[in-house]
């Protein structure tokens, strides 16, 4: 991940100024999250938003801080209708 940024740091002016957007699968599944973002941080990026199913936020809303300090500033999620709407959809799962 680190690389893909560093690539576009080299190959962008502008890229300090963009927002990058992370999703997946979950980005939040991997170990390095944060440690990919500071590293981004590093490379002068500075606005980060992350597209979540939110069950690892609810399992550790301590995350939040250190998501914002490593420059998160938006974080999305969906939920598609109500329980039974979004079972189906979404083949059963139901996170929270």
């Amino acid at each position: 991940m680190l690389a893909v940024l560093e690539q576009i740091a080299r190959d962008f002016d502008y890229y300090k100024n963009i927002v990058i957007g992370m999703t997946g699968g979950e980005p939040l599944l991997r170990s390095d999250i944060i440690e990919v973002l500071r590293g981004a941080q590093e490379l002068g990026f500075k606005n980060f938003g992350i597209q979540t199913n939110g069950a690892i936020l609810a399992k550790n809303p301590d995350l939040i801080p250190e998501l914002v300090d490593a420059g998160v500033r938006a974080i999305g999620t969906d939920i598609d209708g109500i329980e039974s709407t979004h079972d189906k959809f979404r083949g059963g799962i139901w996170i929270f």
